[in-house]
């Protein structure tokens, strides 16, 4: 499984169940490990700034939270 808790950066956490999932059969353990941080980032982000009809501008689209973000502002706004 992955997920998101406190003490994110170690070896063996324990997280209520809603804040962890099964690691699709096409992601690695370091993939997998990698996206609750990215994703929690960029909606924390949107959900602060973005408004529906504006235009979203993602600098460094390139990195872990641009990607998330380009992909999340798609989705939701397309």
């Amino acid at each position: 499984v992955f997920g998101l808790g406190r003490g994110c950066f170690s070896s063996e956490v324990v997280v209520r169940k809603e804040f962890a999932a099964s690691i699709p059969q096409n992601l690695s353990f370091v993939e997998a490990a990698s996206i609750p941080l990215v994703f929690c980032t960029v909606v924390g982000g949107m959900q602060e700034v973005a408004v529906r009809n504006e235009e979203i501008l993602v600098h460094a689209a390139a990195g872990g939270v641009g990607v998330a973000a380009t992909q999340l502002a798609k989705k939701r706004y397309g």
